[in-house]
């Protein structure tokens, strides 16, 4: 086995960590009052002779606590990967409060410390309990990088005793920098959502309609706030009481009248007359919105935003009870048109809502856009731009397809965070795992067409 190779941070590099205090939280007092971190696998015994997962997990496969090499990972980062001087997050299980510390030491393996946790590394707390930000979301597993912004600029705040501040403001020009879309398109949409107060985002496959739903919500209200964002999916099993108001078990044997999320939203609204709410609908046509919208089929309307227009709903909590929308309360709701096992849209709910097609969008400003971010090759991206121009050339000529069956840019447009060490076999995954199968469900009576179209996509990529 090759010598232990030592790792050192490089100068101004920091790694950033959640760890958690074990499976049930069992060692989350104890990484507090000795100043460490815990993981447990204690029948490994000392892995600090190991360099790297494969040597960790043939290791473990070797005393029978493996079967195969799926859980050496998080052991590796602990301790290989994990190097003092790095920032750690401890959860507390059942809590949002965490701990934020200072990795201080490499790792050490101690069976007298601990009979199931014998793991550690030696830890300079900074703070021991500390509120969580909402925004920010926990992963489940023992050991993981932070890669969350939000979460970063938390640790940062703490360890630079400042004030965590949360980037709030969020406008036209930060979606426009955050996408490749035209920005006098964003800005007609977004003018479109203010004056209808309902809008549908609808186009192929891969065309960023969930992305840009979101992120419209957050320009209308001026802020990346999900607190004030609703998302959720039609499907065909919804039902009017699961959307707006039905009967519920209340856990003593009755039934009780609960409100379901959207009128949640609409009383959120109402309560903050001055701000602005944003339910989002994903797949709209993927159940039956007329059915599961009942009277508010009607209250939608942009001029029937108002007391005098109130209706009494299907289920009523008392005499008298009337609903009507609140004027902030904005509806954004997307579409797939190229799932033909969905009915067209109700006439009547076309004429509530504002509709808007996004297009696969390619060319310089897509190019550039991935080029900037991943540091892929401006060639290489042309060359992948021309072959899904072709596919969907022949995809819109299809008489069995259309043009609402092509493929979106969103499928070759890596996702914030991923790192692309090698853009062709990025591509092929992609292809093989995603517009291959998509294909295939295309053309399910033709598959030699399929795989064609799937070759010529691929051929010449090494």
């Amino acid at each position: 086995m090759p010598e232990k190779k030592i790792k050192t941070n490089k100068p101004g590099t920091t790694g950033y960590w959640y760890v958690r205090g074990g499976r049930n939280g069992e060692k989350e007092q104890d990484a507090i009052k000795q100043g460490k971190i815990f993981i447990g696998w204690h029948k490994a015994g000392d892995l600090s002779k190991f360099n790297n997962s494969n040597e960790i997990s043939d290791h473990l496969i070797e005393l029978g606590i493996l079967s195969s090499k799926k859980h050496p990972t998080f052991i590796n980062y602990f301790v290989n990967t994990i190097k003092p001087g790095d920032l750690v997050i401890m959860p507390f299980k059942k809590t949002d409060t965490v701990a934020i510390g200072k990795v201080s030491g490499d790792y050490s393996y101690d069976p007298d410390e601990d009979g199931h946790f014998p793991n550690s590394r030696p830890v300079k707390w900074i703070e021991k309990t500390i509120q969580l930000p909402p925004q920010i979301r926990l992963p489940q597993y023992t050991v993981s990088r932070v890669k969350q912004k939000d979460a970063l600029d938390f640790v940062h705040g703490v360890v630079d005793n400042k004030p965590y501040q949360q980037e709030d403001d969020y406008t036209i020009e930060n979606l426009a920098t955050d996408c490749f879309l035209d920005r006098s398109k964003l800005e007609k949409i977004l003018d479109r959502l203010q004056t209808k107060k309902n809008l549908i985002l609808q186009g192929p496959p891969g065309t960023g309609k969930t992305w840009l739903a979101k992120r419209l919500a957050f320009v209308l209200i001026g802020r990346k706030d999900n607190s004030k964002v609703k998302a959720l999916q039609f499907h065909p099993n919804l039902s009017y009481e699961d959307f707006v108001r039905g009967w519920r078990p209340a856990g003593d044997g009755r039934l009780e009248l609960v409100d379901g999320p959207f009128l949640q939203i609409a009383e959120a609204a109402r309560k903050e007359p001055t701000e602005k709410y944003v339910i989002v609908i994903e797949e709209i046509n993927r159940g039956n919105p007329a059915q599961i919208l009942g009277e508010l089929l009607t209250l939608l309307e942009a001029d029937k935003r108002n007391a005098d227009e109130a209706l009494e709903l299907c289920y009523s909590k008392g005499d008298g009870e009337r609903f009507f929308i609140p004027e902030n309360l904005y509806v954004i709701g997307t579409m797939n048109i190229a799932d033909r096992s969905l009915a067209l849209v109700d006439l009547a709910l076309r004429r509530r809502f504002a509709f808007v097609d996004l297009e696969p969008v390619f060319g310089e400003p897509w190019e550039n856009w991935v080029h900037d971010k991943f540091n892929i090759d401006l060639k290489t991206l042309s060359e992948i731009e021309t072959r899904i121009n072709l596919l969907n050339d022949e995809i819109s000529n299809d008489p069995d397809l259309g043009p609402q069956f092509r493929i979106g840019h969103s499928y070759v447009t890596p996702a914030n965070g991923t790192v692309i060490e090698d853009a062709y076999d990025w591509f092929r995954q992609v292809v093989n795992t995603e517009v291959g199968p998509l294909l295939d469900e295309y053309w399910f009576d033709n598959l030699d067409k399929a795989k064609k179209a799937k070759e010529a996509l691929l051929q010449g990529f090494q």
